[in-house]
């Protein structure tokens, strides 16, 4: 179906018996978008299917998106996104858990692009006491997700201590690695977890202790390369110890960063649970968190 940029792509239709469940269905190819475009189409309370048509996307879709300029990626979202929607909508905890990261990212969230080492370090931020609840609860909404897809560290559910002095409890990674495979997920994929700016409480007791050092890293930027397990180790600890609860020194601490790296471990989960290849679910390149986006198909 040609857009008036010039592209083209198949057409979407949406099949549904009433205005509300298409409704539904449209806001999960929204919050999908995430998964591989980065950003949503649509605000969370302007989610619905015209009236006089249930075929929407992608032409409409991606006109009436802010980045319809960027058509030929916007497209491409859209049409990974159907094809998200569609082959996971009978698993009820993948569609509980991509919703709970669309609202995190409503309550706080910054572009992956954004994230790129040729941008800075993230040093210029807000501070203040509304910015960092914000921070704080979109951890928390995301790591809920990472608990949907049950791939929290089973310490949480046993009562059993995540770290025994300063390395990871064995008996906890080694059933987190296990359970990963048994779904089908590689343990040790590699991840992105960034570390930018001044070190802070958070950065000092909250860091990586495998993967290597980033190749694009100079002067504030400690990016390492970590396996995918001790991702969703570390996201445990920050939401546990600093992002839930009540508000402590370290939470005073909470940065950009810290909010997109628990972010982005739930986008890998999500991704791997809907099938989509490790090539095009891997962050690459300087850009550090520029996505492998996938072309538009043409059959």
């Amino acid at each position: 179906m040609p857009t008036e940029y010039g592209v083209s792509a198949p057409e979407a239709l949406i099949y549904a018996g009433s205005q509300k469940k298409a409704d539904e269905i449209l806001a999960h190819i929204n919050a999908a978008m995430l998964l591989y475009n980065g950003y949503t189409a649509f605000e969370r309370d302007d989610i619905h299917v015209k009236e006089d048509t249930l075929s929407t996307l992608p032409h409409s879709f991606v006109n009436e998106s802010p980045y319809a300029n960027t058509s030929r990626l916007a497209a491409s979202g859209v049409v990974d996104s159907c094809k998200y929607v569609a082959n996971t909508w009978n698993m009820e905890n993948i569609r509980l858990a991509l919703a709970r990261l669309f609202h995190s990212t409503y309550l706080a969230y910054f572009h992956p692009l954004d994230a790129s080492p040729s941008y800075g370090d993230f040093a210029d931020f807000d501070t203040s006491l509304f910015p960092l609840m914000a921070y704080a609860l979109a951890i928390t909404a995301a790591y809920s997700a990472i608990e949907e897809l049950g791939c929290e560290p089973a310490s949480t559910r046993r009562g059993e201590a995540i770290l025994i002095g300063n390395k990871w409890n064995h008996n906890v990674s080694e059933e987190l690695k296990t359970r990963l495979a048994s779904h089908g997920i590689d343990p040790f994929e590699q991840i992105i977890w960034m570390s930018r700016g001044r070190k802070n409480l958070i950065s000092a007791k909250y860091s990586p202790g495998e993967g290597k050092l980033a190749d694009w890293n100079r002067a504030r930027v400690r990016d390492r390369i970590i396996p995918l397990y001790e991702g969703i180790l570390l996201s445990s600890r920050i939401r546990h110890r600093v992002a839930a609860h009540n508000t402590k020194r370290e939470t005073k601490a909470l940065t950009p960063v810290d909010l997109m790296n628990v972010q982005s471990v739930c986008r890998h989960l999500l991704m791997a649970f809907g099938g989509t290849p490790v090539s095009n679910r891997r962050m690459g390149g300087e850009s550090a968190l520029e996505f492998r986006r996938t072309s538009v198909c043409s059959e």
